[in-house]
């Protein structure tokens, strides 16, 4: 079995050593420099299957087991933490091939000509929900800025060219700024 060149061995750990079987994990290096974890997922299923078995064995009370308890118990928790420091090894490990896969994916779709169900488009967002959607949360509060600021200021700036006879807005006479012209003169007496 020839080597291939672009992997480089970077040693290996075992998580778990029996007396039936072992688990290891290797190291590897691409050669982008990348490193990934393979080996030991086959084993770790037997060693739940094993924890399962020794517990099954506890629960049981056989005479036998009775005898053996404190040896089992102590076993049972070693596999445990084997167990899981062996699943904690290849979760890691998976949780990196596929940061390595969306990496990948991200890469060719950055690479390739958008497209979407079969048509291309265009780089710019579609904007009309988001248009509508902006105007559906900026109409209320413009309501109410027109309400109590805008139509207020308005209005007190038209009564104040307007006489103070008359008994409504539209039947009172345009005097201009004669209004600020009378205050100017009370306070500069």
């Amino acid at each position: 079995m020839s080597r291939d060149p672009t992997i480089e061995p970077l040693g290996g750990e075992t998580p778990y050593e029996g007396s039936q079987f072992s688990v290891r994990v290797e190291r590897f290096r691409h050669a982008d420099g990348e490193e990934v974890q393979r080996g030991g997922a086959e084993h770790l299923e037997r060693l739940q299957h094993e924890r399962e078995q020794l517990g099954a064995a506890l629960a049981a009370g056989h005479e036998r087991t009775a005898l053996l308890t404190g040896e089992m118990v102590e076993r049972v928790a070693q596999v445990s933490a084997q167990l899981t420091d062996g699943l904690a090894q290849v979760a890691e490990a998976l949780a990196e091939d596929l940061r390595s896969e969306r990496e990948q994916a991200r890469a060719a779709a950055d690479a390739s000509p958008l497209v979407l169900r079969g048509k291309e488009r265009s780089e710019k967002p579609p904007g009309g929900a988001k248009r509508w959607m902006a105007g559906a949360f900026l109409a209320p509060a413009l309501l109410l800025l027109g309400a109590f600021v805008v139509y207020p200021t308005i209005d007190t700036i038209f009564q104040s060219v307007q006489s103070e006879e008359g008994s409504y807005l539209w039947s009172r006479p345009f005097i201009g700024f004669d209004n600020y012209a009378e205050i100017a003169d009370k306070i500069g007496r």
